[in-house]
């Protein structure tokens, strides 16, 4: 849970997916983090009107460019070549001689690709631990209908 709260994207989804086995192989073991994992995807729900926001806010937008992207600075080497990048997505300069630089990724958090794994680890626990499904589903509703006409105004 510590990786899925602290970490880059990329991070949490492989911890997202190595959940899955544990819940799949060792449901007895790991029942006690099936809501603490509830619990963050409630928070990635009702944090998904600000991260969209963040994601497409069409005041730092590049003329000519996608609506997401912008224009990252660069470094105090003049080797450096200035790049677009999707807003909270990776940094894609090159240096020259074909050298890419280190990726920059998003906060779990804040990362559409970590909610996109999300529901599949729900279903797969609400159908092992039957016994959460009366406290998690009012509450789960409601967040992904938010979501869902939230979507639409955008």
């Amino acid at each position: 849970m510590h990786i899925l709260k602290t970490d880059n994207e990329e991070n949490a989804v492989i911890s997202l997916k190595i959940m899955i086995d544990l819940h799949r192989n060792y449901k007895t073991l790991v029942a006690d983090q099936v809501q603490p994992f509830l619990d963050f995807v409630f928070e990635m729900y009702a944090n998904m009107p600000a991260i969209v926001k963040d994601a497409f806010d069409t005041n730092s937008t590049i003329p000519g460019s996608t609506p997401a992207a912008t224009v990252l600075p660069t470094a105090v080497n003049t080797n450096r070549k200035p790049a677009f990048s999707p807003k909270p997505g990776s940094v894609t300069d090159e240096l020259e001689g074909g050298e890419s630089a280190p990726k920059t990724l998003a906060k779990s958090v804040m990362s559409f690709k970590t909610l996109t794994e999300c529901p599949i680890i729900v279903v797969l626990l609400l159908q092992i631990h039957r016994n959460v499904i009366a406290t998690t589903m009012p509450r789960l509703v409601p967040l992904i209908m938010d979501v869902t006409i939230y979507s639409r105004r955008v």
